[in-house]
């Protein structure tokens, strides 16, 4: 049975399936007929063909219809037979059968209608056809048919690749522009988000230059930069490089912008622009760069002469500032030198036997170092290995000895207390985070490099606050040191005594304490075990400097009765005796008789020698009168009661007064005379 579909289009002719009448147009003799040439067409035309009469029978069919399909004449002798067999699928034979009918009922005479249709070979292969039916004036169908298989297959995995590449275009999570020289033409979805856009539209409004800062970072025009950049991508067909963007927010970020020319023929090429946000990665760059700083920092504030050298050539890759002051040598020829060129020439061989050590690093030792000037120093050498990805690096610090071991002895002992000392150093941020501590500070504290890092200032310290913290920071502030004594507490919960010797500075903004850290703990029982002896010196003393004064007042008052003594002595002799025998001398005397008052003035003279002597600095230049005046003003006497003594008057004892004031240099001076004379002794 013939489909319902096709009951008013086909209709039986002598067994056989033929075009109703009103769909022929014309009848004509067949093309087969018209000669030779059609027939040689035909056989050698590279496309199949087929003729098919108006009563739809497959008249002709060329070789290349039955190399496509392997079907024959006897396999398709008319329509019917031609679409069971090539649309076996019921589905698609219907939709097939419904464009033939729907394009033929507007089928003309010499028109052409292209078809493209699935075909099921013979052999049960299925072949794309492109089917071009042309309509003769006689009513039959010539109809041709090209295998595009392989062609629709490219142009599906095009079509494919084409979706794929939209799709990677659309959804790449990194923005992408199309710019054709002047503005953004396309852009994707990741391009619209990070501008802060709600769409491509809004996106594509603005010019390249309207979504960039007026300047760069190193302070270039954006709208100079940018026209200088993207015409070298022009010229050379690409260009990478790294800009500052602003989104639509003010927001500004950072993108390493990758530019691929594109020429489309004879239009003005296009330009493929890929963005990376780098934003996170240039925070990166600058938190190490200022991490780098930072230990740099450090490096170039050790108080001595640091070198890092590869142990390998032993060349020198690094020195701090204090090794270029104290060798005499610019850093740049340091750098170009080795170790070899520090050391005499004498002392290399050492030198190499000494880094053919295990661990070389690990042991301090004295070297001989030369300067620019060609001074040879005694250095000690204390380093250590630095750890570095592929890179066998030490470092070591050079103490010049040269002095200490000039001192000798002493100065010897002074260097083993320095080598010996336990000093921790202590690297604090202004919120007291610890930033980094030295391996003492770990040995005092029990922790690890690492757990410290993760502590603050305020978990070690027992008596700290973060407005101490503060406080010795504002205080340190000129850079000038400051001790102050607090209680450490160890990762076990020790407590101990140290001293701190803080040094403030600041870094970019940010405040650091540099704390020197020495264990006080020896020192803390020393001073307690001093305080209790200071108690019982004080008390000793307390109980000597009775006992002293008790003493003091006895021989004071020793010495006063002993002055008083030979004073008396000295003015009885001069007032009781030698006036007399100055009389005597002076009286009628025999010869034998002035000998004798000789020997008895001289013999006297004598017996006061002694104590003369004694007086002789304070009354050197008085003459005897005056000596016996002055012994007796001293002894409260006026002068009226000196006179009536030594039988003078009273102007003449006057005349001795003022003389013993201007030997004495009182004249002029509102002193008391008898009160001078006792001050003198």
């Amino acid at each position: 049975m013939l489909p319902k579909h096709l009951d008013h289009r086909w209709v039986a002719k002598e067994g056989k399936w033929v075009l109703s009448r009103r769909f022929r147009v014309g009848a004509g003799p067949m093309l087969v007929e018209k000669g030779e040439t059609f027939q040689i067409l035909a056989e050698n035309i590279p496309v199949g063909l087929a003729l098919i009469n108006v009563e739809g029978e497959y008249r002709y069919l060329n070789p290349k219809f039955r190399e496509m399909f392997g079907w024959d004449l006897r396999d398709i002798p008319d329509g019917k037979a031609w679409f069971e067999k090539a649309y076996p699928d019921p589905e698609y034979r219907k939709s097939v059968v419904d464009t033939w009918i729907k394009d033929f009922e507007l089928f003309k005479p010499g028109e052409k209608k292209p078809w493209v249709f699935r075909v099921a070979c013979k052999d049960g292969t299925v072949k794309i056809i492109h089917f071009l039916p042309v309509q003769l004036a006689s009513g039959e169908i010539l109809m041709t048919y090209e295998d595009i298989t392989q062609l629709a297959k490219a142009r599906e995995a095009l079509e494919e690749n084409e979706t794929k590449l939209r799709l990677l275009y659309e959804k790449s999570v990194d923005p992408i522009f199309i710019f054709d020289g002047k503005n953004y033409i396309d852009c994707n979805e990741a391009a619209v988000r990070i501008m802060g856009c709600t769409s491509k539209e809004e996106l594509l409004k603005y010019h390249p230059l309207e979504i960039s800062p007026e300047h760069q970072p190193d302070g270039e025009l954006s709208r100079v930069k940018g026209t200088r950049i993207m015409e070298r991508a022009r010229t050379e067909g690409s260009n990478r490089f790294e800009w500052l963007h602003r989104s639509v927010d003010g927001r500004e970020f950072w993108v390493e912008i990758s530019v691929t020319t594109i020429p489309f023929g004879d239009t003005r090429p296009l330009m493929y622009v890929v963005w990376r946000d780098i934003t996170e990665r240039k925070k990166t760059e600058k938190e190490l760069k200022d991490s780098e700083e930072r230990y740099r920092n450090m490096f170039d504030n050790v108080p001595f002469p640091t070198f890092v050298y590869d142990f390998e050539t032993l060349k020198i890759v690094d020195v701090n500032t204090f090794a270029v002051r104290s060798y005499g040598y610019s850093r740049e020829d340091l750098l170009g030198m080795t170790l070899k060129d520090l050391k005499p020439d004498e002392d290399v061989p050492a030198l190499l036997a000494h880094l053919s050590k295990p661990d070389p690093s690990q042991e301090r030792v004295p070297w001989r170092h030369r300067l620019k000037n060609g001074i040879i120093i005694d250095v000690e050498i204390t380093g250590h290995a630095l750890q570095f990805p592929g890179k066998n690096y030490r470092i070591f610090l050079a103490n010049d000895v040269t002095e200490i071991k000039k001192a000798g002895a002493a100065l010897k002992f002074t260097q083993f207390a320095v080598d010996n000392a336990a000093v921790g150093i202590l690297w604090i941020s202004e919120d007291g985070e610890i930033i980094y501590g030295n391996d003492e500070i770990c040995r005092l504290l029990d922790y690890t490099r690492e757990e410290l890092r993760e502590r603050t200032i305020y978990e070690l310290d027992a008596n700290s606050s973060g407005d101490l913290w503060m406080d010795n920071g504002r205080r340190t502030y000129d850079r000038m040191p400051e001790s102050v004594e607090t209680v450490f507490r160890t990762k076990r919960g020790k407590l101990f005594p140290v001293e701190i010797a803080g040094n403030y500075m600041e870094y970019e903004g940010e405040g650091y304490v540099c704390a020197i850290i020495q264990d006080i703990t020896g020192r803390k029982i020393t001073e307690e075990s001093l305080k209790k002896r200071e108690v019982e010196l004080k008390i000793e003393s307390s109980r000597l400097e009775e006992a002293n004064t008790a003493l003091k007042v006895l021989l004071k008052h020793r010495d006063d009765d002993k002055k008083e003594l030979e004073e008396k002595f000295i003015a009885n002799i001069k007032t009781l005796v030698l006036p007399y025998i100055d009389k005597m001398k002076k009286g009628r005397l025999e010869p034998g008789q002035v000998s004798y008052v000789d020997i008895v003035e001289r013999n006297l003279g004598d017996i006061l020698s002694p104590f003369l002597q004694k007086m002789s600095m304070k009354y050197s230049n008085f003459t005897p009168t005056e000596i016996q005046v002055a012994n007796l003003i001293k002894a409260g006497k006026t002068s009226k009661e000196i006179a009536e003594i030594m039988k003078v008057s009273t102007g003449t004892i006057d005349t001795h007064r003022n003389n013993i004031r201007s030997k004495l240099n009182l004249n002029g001076k509102k002193l008391n005379l008898r009160a001078y004379l006792i001050s003198l002794g």
